[in-house]
């Protein structure tokens, strides 16, 4: 399934306040020479990837990425034999450790 790089990551990351991020795509529209993008600022991120689709089913992983928000949680690439998607990452509380 081809997917808008651009597109996904504005539903992504919605109305969330980012900090930073840094995506890097490695593909046939690249002729698989990975570019790489990190920045503070998202605009900066969509320009250079306004025009690049991607197969987000089985095959080799075609973007990484990481996209760090203000609230100090995270979205993270993840992949599994070549399915690729973002996971929302919160960092664990100390507190839920600790025995009572």
């Amino acid at each position: 399934m081809y997917c808008s790089l651009v597109k996904e990551l504005k539903k992504e990351i919605g109305i969330k306040e980012v900090d930073w991020l840094s995506i890097t795509v490695c593909n046939k529209e690249t002729n698989n020479i990975p570019i790489s993008v990190t920045s503070d600022k998202v605009d900066e991120v969509y320009e250079k990837f306004k025009y690049t689709v991607y197969d987000s089913g089985c095959g080799m992983q075609e973007v990484v990425g990481t996209v760090v928000f203000k609230d100090g949680t995270w979205l993270e690439r993840q992949e599994c034999n070549g399915s690729e998607w973002w996971e929302h990452k919160v960092c664990p509380k100390k507190e839920d450790y600790l025995e009572s």
